[in-house]
């Protein structure tokens, strides 16, 4: 692919950076509609594990428009028949997905799902160029120039999509800034039983004074784990260690017996990552778009996710499309309807949160509940 590039060193009319879920939905839109586009990503470790492993129900709809539902199946995936909450009580309340109009739920083999999204980009026509951006410059004549080590010159595009996730590579480059709502993190783990795994499949939410817990079985039998909480809450020192963790893990009814169950431990020290809500003041520019987690994030407690992403993906592509053929209305109404879909979040998201009153005097609920 590289020499490819160097050897046509015109502008290219699409290229979208990250090659993520997000990234790699638009590249097959994109085919779809009739184009080629290039996608940057940086190289990815070949087990590099990640969280956000579900699909709702809902997603199906999304999964079905975009063509890849022959994607997520038994045995690489697995089927979630619903979650156990306690929010807002001491107990345990149940929603069996059974009488969804779409079906189960899924717990997603994350590594598989994106390998499988890739080749299926592949097939359709999306080229790849598995090299970070080192350089991204916004040139005054419009459109971009691109660096990185692969090319032996600089890359030009006339329009990007940004699918680089909360970072926003392209969005800054271009000026926008990132509105956040609060600094929500995940500390989150990988486990592994000692003897047989759990056959129990439904995930699993379980608020505490300092923030709350979420869990579910993956499809290879090792489980995901998190606790949901601000960054200042989080224990001064030793949060990178297994120890600390499983001390917070034990200080839980449900998730702790969950785990300990069929003997999960940790395969490696837990990781941090973010999980606030944020949005784009500009979702988009006149040579470049935002989509997936680029343009909007949202709290894990929304179940937004992946399938949010995958849509979000379809119609920056649809947008970017329209765009070229002289139609700008559909870029606007894309970002407007992004704008429109976060704040009726808000409101669900505050609403969600409300339901939750144990803990008056917690500063992670305070936050939330406007005490």
């Amino acid at each position: 692919m590289t020499e490819k590039v160097n050897r046509h060193q015109e502008r290219l009319p699409i290229v979208i950076a990250g090659g993520g879920p997000a990234g790699l939905a638009s590249g097959i839109r994109l085919c779809q509609l009739g184009y080629q586009p290039l996608i940057l990503d940086r190289p990815r470790k070949p087990a590099e594990r990640k969280i956000g492993e579900s699909l709702a129900p809902s997603a199906w709809a999304i999964i079905h428009k975009l063509g890849i539902s022959h994607l997520v199946s038994e045995p690489s995936h697995l089927a979630c028949p619903g979650h156990r909450s306690s929010w807002g009580h001491d107990g345990l309340i149940s929603k069996d997905f059974l009488f969804d109009p779409y079906g189960h739920g899924w717990h997603l083999d994350r590594i598989q799902f994106e390998k499988d999204l890739r080749k299926e980009a592949q097939i359709a026509g999306c080229q790849f160029l598995d090299q970070s951006i080192q350089r991204l410059k916004h040139l005054d004549s419009g459109g971009w120039e691109i660096s990185s080590e692969a090319l032996q010159n600089p890359l030009q595009a006339s329009f990007l999509i940004d699918a680089t996730g909360r970072p926003s590579t392209v969005a800054h480059a271009a000026g926008a800034r990132r509105m956040r709502e609060d600094q929500l993190v995940a500390w989150y783990g990988f486990l592994k039983p000692s003897s047989k795994p759990s056959k129990d499949a439904t995930g699993l939410i379980e608020a505490r004074p300092e923030g709350w817990w979420y869990s579910a079985l993956l499809p290879d039998g090792c489980m995901v784990a998190a606790f949901l909480t601000d960054p200042d809450l989080l224990p001064a020192t030793g949060f990178q260690t297994s120890a600390e963790w499983e001390k917070w893990l034990d200080l839980t009814v449900y998730t702790k017996h969950q785990i300990r169950a069929n003997g999960y431990r940790l395969i490696d020290n837990p990781q941090v990552a973010p999980a606030g809500s944020s949005i784009l003041d500009s979702i988009h520019g006149p040579d470049w778009v935002g989509c997936g987690d680029a343009a909007a994030s949202y709290d894990p407690l929304s179940s937004h996710g992946i399938a949010t992403a995958l849509a979000s993906a379809m119609d920056s592509a649809q947008a970017f499309h329209d765009l070229s053929c002289g139609n700008p209305l559909t870029m606007e109404r894309y970002g407007n309807r992004v704008n429109k879909s976060f704040e009726l979040y808000k409101k669900l998201r505050t609403e969600f949160y409300g339901q939750e009153n144990r803990w008056p005097d917690s500063p992670f609920w305070k936050r939330r509940n406007g005490h």
